[in-house]
């Protein structure tokens, strides 16, 4: 289903004082998506201050998404099956500074970080506890008048942390159309470098995600069942099992095609590149004008196959 016009691209920084004003350094950026901290969040006053940073960083009249924190205020991870009180807080306060910088989408990440070896114990999804939470993040955000997204996630979490952690849920698209199509107001951001990484992984591994074999994960095929759906893309290359957020053009995919076909989906395309130093964003820039180049290009054949990780 075509938006019916052309995306918004956009770069991505925190709301810290200097970040969001690096990124719009140069001119003739669209917009930006921002991602919150768990500190940020940390009670009212602390929302505040970041929104207070956004609005006074944000050039007038530019496109804003937003995004959750992978960690609450206490360092706890944001898990889908657990919706304690701190939970409660921080949707709410997520929800609120989306609404006060002008986004009209929250991404939040569909996932449950465990170690390797409680994901090796097996133990099964709680599918009621995670009901309950993305049935509260929905009711929070639509009460803020922002679209509530869930995103799909690579196999190993770094948690923003350089940590190595698992999830049974949230890598595979058909996590997401469960709990889609369970919590008809919840849409999708869907990232091109997780759902390489998780093929990747299924290929080499593939009981870990208690799959057979790689196959119906090609990223064509993501596009095809998570596209339609999703608000938000986040473009990155990547390589191997771990090389997730990579520069456009350095790494395993084509992405050219899968942003022209992603165009025709979704209101807001992210440059999604890691940066060494969080402060700096070259390789993020670097991203953008490879997105407009691909969709200011002539059309193209589909993606070939991609090298097979080793």
């Amino acid at each position: 289903m075509s938006t019916g016009s052309k995306p918004t691209l956009l770069l991505k920084a925190s709301p810290e004082a200097g970040q969001i004003a690096e990124r719009f350094d140069g001119g003739g950026w669209q917009g930006i998506e921002l991602c919150l901290m768990g500190s940020q969040i940390a009670d009212d006053a602390a929302l505040e201050r970041a929104i207070e940073i956004s609005k006074a960083e944000l050039p007038e009249g530019v496109t804003v998404t937003a995004e959750s924190p992978v960690s609450w205020p206490s360092g706890a991870f944001v898990r889908v099956d657990r919706l304690d009180d701190e939970a409660k807080a921080g949707i709410e306060r997520s929800a609120r500074y989306a609404a006060a910088v002008g986004s009209p989408v929250l991404t939040i990440h569909l996932f449950i970080p465990i170690t390797p070896e409680e994901m090796r114990r097996g133990e099964p999804v709680h599918d009621p506890a995670i009901e309950e939470f993305l049935s509260f993040y929905a009711g929070a955000c639509l009460d803020a008048g922002v679209a509530p997204l869930i995103e799909n996630v690579p196999p190993v979490l770094r948690m923003r942390e350089g940590g190595f952690f698992l999830s049974p849920i949230g890598g595979h698209w058909q996590d997401l159309l469960q709990w889609g199509d369970a919590i008809p107001e919840l849409g999708f951001t869907f990232d091109t470098s997780h759902a390489a990484l998780f093929r990747n992984f299924a290929a080499a591994y593939p009981g870990v995600f208690n799959l057979e074999s790689d196959e119906g994960l090609e990223l064509e095929r993501y596009v095809e069942e998570l596209g339609p759906r999703s608000d938000v893309a986040h473009i990155s290359n990547a390589a191997g099992l771990l090389g997730e957020g990579l520069n456009y053009d350095e790494g395993e995919l084509n992405l050219d095609p899968i942003v022209r076909q992603l165009a025709d989906l979704v209101p807001y395309i992210v440059a999604e590149i890691n940066e060494p130093d969080h402060s700096k964003s070259p390789n993020m820039k670097a991203g953008y004008r490879a997105i407009e180049k691909a969709l200011s290009g002539p059309e193209g054949e589909k993606a070939p196959p991609r090298q097979r990780p080793v």
